[in-house]
């Protein structure tokens, strides 16, 4: 069944454009694969299995013909949409009526999280090393976390601390204090 979106009268008319032209592509794009197929859409990572073949090409032709915008969290620079947090959460909003359609946007954790992080952070080494093939799609990342005393997902719980001092970075943690040198970036 098709998803029915409505502008939103409170809603300024870039967020209802974007709200609007993410249901047509799922409506039109990934709704039907997944009728074709009779197997839900599933992300990119997921597309093996009995019978999926067919909805993977499908879903990869949609994809490599550019008819759905590509990271809406990235800067304009770097091919992105260069969405604000609210009109990406209501795009999000959007997404989420389709299964997969998410990967296909290109805004699945931990990639999108990671590309966020190293847009605003990374050197540029580390943007050409990581940040180029994850919007590419020819890399996938990770982000784990753990302590002794807090596992669990909850970065709050974390006890461990970094503090820059010069230079350096003196990382205080469960095992000790230890110091890793840090290359001054113009965001420091």
């Amino acid at each position: 069944m098709p998803i029915n979106v409505t502008p939103i009268p409170t809603l300024d008319d870039r967020i209802n454009d974007i709200r609007m032209r993410t249901a047509r592509i799922i409506n039109e794009e990934i709704l039907p694969t997944k009728r074709s197929s009779g197997a839900p859409a599933v992300p990119p990572t997921s597309r093996r299995g009995p019978g999926r073949e067919r909805e993977a090409a499908r879903l990869d032709q949609v994809q490599g013909e550019g008819r759905r915008p590509v990271g809406p969290h990235l800067p304009l620079e770097y091919g992105g949409m260069g969405l604000d947090f609210l009109a990406h959460a209501y795009m999000n909003e959007i997404l989420a009526y389709g299964v997969g359609a998410a990967s296909l946007f290109g805004v699945v954790a931990p990639n999108s999280g990671n590309q966020s992080i190293l847009v605003k952070y990374g050197t540029e080494e580390q943007k050409r090393k990581w940040l180029l093939p994850l919007i590419e799609g020819t890399m996938e990342s990770g982000f784990s976390m753990t302590e002794p005393e807090n596992a669990g997902s909850n970065p709050r719980s974390l006890k461990t601390t970094a503090v820059r001092e010069g230079d350096e970075w003196v990382v205080n943690g469960t095992s000790g204090s230890r110091r890793m040198e840090s290359t001054p970036t113009s965001s420091s």
